[in-house]
């Protein structure tokens, strides 16, 4: 009996396993390029509920190298570029064929997004495209306290795309709820804080403008 219920439990997880990660992502459009990664997990179902379970050594993200190419354990290369997610669930259960049978695989997409500006810790990070705008400012270190929040914006190529990402950021909606995609820059922008340092600067600047005018103004005259 009590093997029964643990059987059951492990059949569950694994089924929602697989339904909320191969299958989720089998109907998107979402395609990966070269630069882009990919995170696998992989569970087995063997005769014994006991040692059922995932496969540790062909677990991991898999980063596609300039060919589209990822290398993993046994069957070495597989090319993935161009293909959904779905598409390369499908491509590894056939590579592992004759080592697997019948395992649940798990694929989600990690793509490449750069963040920039007033961060602890700028650089390009691997994220999964359902984490939200928070999740990546928190694998840079969050926001300094120089940050404004208030004009976040993504960047593509040279042209900003998005902005005005606060409402996103307070309501964690996802990256790609927002737009984000593969290779972009997200750019937390410094506020500009306006001191009576500042103003002293501005006014003299002002001051030597109007002296130079005047000292030109008696030359031309």
């Amino acid at each position: 009996m009590r093997k029964g219920i643990v059987f059951l439990s492990l059949a569950f997880v694994l089924l929602a396993a697989y339904r909320l990660g191969f299958a989720q992502y089998t109907a998107t459009e979402e395609r990966l390029l070269p630069g882009d990664a990919i995170r696998v997990q992989i569970w087995q179902m063997f005769k014994s509920p006991q040692a059922s379970g995932s496969i540790p050594n062909l677990n991991g993200d898999y980063v596609l190298d300039p060919n589209g190419d990822i290398f993993m354990p046994y069957v070495g290369l597989i090319h993935i570029a161009g293909k959904t997610p779905g598409e390369i669930g499908t491509l590894i259960k056939e590579k592992y064929a004759a080592f697997l049978t019948e395992p649940f695989i798990y694929v989600r997409p990690l793509m490449r997004v750069t963040v920039r500006g007033a961060v602890a810790r700028p650089g390009s990070y691997r994220i999964d495209p359902n984490s939200s705008l928070w999740d990546l400012l928190d694998l840079a270190g969050g926001p300094t306290n120089r940050a404004d929040l208030r004009k976040i914006n993504v960047v593509r190529g040279d042209k900003e795309v998005v902005k005005n990402l606060l409402r996103a950021f307070e309501q964690a909606y996802s990256l790609k709820e927002v737009g984000v995609k593969s290779g972009d820059q997200v750019v937390i922008p410094v506020r500009r804080s306006f001191t009576l340092q500042t103003l002293i600067t501005y006014l003299n600047f002002g001051v030597s403008v109007a002296l130079l005018y005047v000292r030109l103004k008696d030359r031309w005259y």
